[in-house]
């Protein structure tokens, strides 16, 4: 409990303060999955080490408390161990967003060595045959599930976070079953995205709204009644206040699912960009209260809109996310 105190009254500090508590690095793009979702439109890159390195030393400079690797497969990355190390050696927490299938156990137990915070994966679902249709990779949950296990055996903290679409949809209950049993948080996103190339085939996997409605019914009611009141005094999002996300190549954003140009590391510094260039000033200063549309919807007190996902369904930060609506709306019927 006191660890958990501690992480939220650091997040706040770095609100308070203006210092950025979290960054998420995309080290590669590049994967041994195929999920026919993703919102990444050409699986080819992969960041430098050395320009790896520089980010690490600027976020340290800059007072970070955490770091996440993200990608495509961040094990694909050709020098994913010694970030790792260097990471660590900086007394960063690191926090790894993985598919796990390419962990194995030597990995693991260095992974535990160096005492990372968490590895985050994803699962579609319990049957490989359900999950191989989606990732396009054999024996992908038995795989998934197995390092998973593997991760809790030389105690590294994981979680599954499981994306909703019309394939796997009906068998979220299993999943939450198995990590009830394990002892394994569990998070679930209902919204699917366009790809950042703006192409827009990853969409007809979503749920309908119907589809939607049942999901919500069965596997999480709780959630039409434990929504928090309208905070309209406060940023857009949390992570305005106190994260940033860098893509592989260099682009310097809000969040992974808020893409909201702040600038490019090869052009400014990190200090620059949080500090001093306008486009984060600017977003900092537009407040849940000035989003006039939400004040006025009836669903303002159930519905937990993203304006990252506005920003990507419609290039507006201040409309209406389809996404956040549709969840709404389930909540509500």
């Amino acid at each position: 409990m006191k660890e958990i105190l501690d992480t939220i009254n650091i997040q706040n500090m770095a609100t308070q303060y203006n210092f950025p508590y979290s960054a998420i690095i995309e080290i590669i793009t590049k994967c041994n999955f195929v999920c026919e979702h993703c919102y990444i439109p050409e699986h080819i890159e992969e960041m430098k080490y050395k320009e790896i390195i520089n980010i690490i030393d600027q976020l340290y400079e800059l007072g970070a408390f955490e770091i996440t690797l993200t990608g495509g497969e961040i094990a694909l990355h050709s020098s994913f161990m010694d970030i790792v190390s260097y990471i660590r050696k900086k007394g960063l927490s690191l926090v790894l967003m993985s598919n796990v299938s390419l962990f194995s156990e030597s990995m693991i137990k260095e992974l535990a060595k160096l005492h990372i915070n968490s590895v985050s994966t994803t699962l579609f679902s319990m049957d490989n045959q359900i999950n191989d249709s989606i990732t396009k990779y054999t024996n992908s949950a038995e795989t998934v599930l197995k390092n998973v296990l593997l991760l809790k055996k030389y105690g590294i903290k994981v979680d599954i976070k499981v994306p909703i679409m019309k394939k796997n949809y009906e068998g979220y209950s299993k999943i939450a079953y198995f990590c009830k049993n394990n002892n394994i948080p569990i998070n679930y996103s209902v919204a699917i995205t366009k790809r950042t190339n703006g192409d827009e085939k990853p969409l007809e996997f979503g749920l309908c709204q119907e589809e939607l409605n049942k999901f919500i019914n069965k596997n999480d009611p709780s959630s039409k009644h434990n929504c928090k009141e309208y905070e309209k005094e406060e940023y857009l999002c949390k992570a305005v206040g106190r994260s940033m996300s860098i893509d592989v190549h260099g682009n310097v954003y809000p969040c992974n699912s808020f893409l909201y140009l702040y600038g490019n590391i090869f052009s400014n510094s990190l200090f620059d960009i949080w500090y001093n260039l306008p486009e984060r000033k600017n977003l900092k200063q537009i407040k849940k209260k000035d989003l006039k549309k939400c004040i006025k919807c009836e669903m303002n007190t159930i519905c937990t809109r993203c304006p990252g996902l506005a920003y990507s369904e419609i290039g507006n930060i201040y409309d209406c996310s389809k996404w956040s609506k549709k969840l709404a709306i389930a909540r509500i019927q």
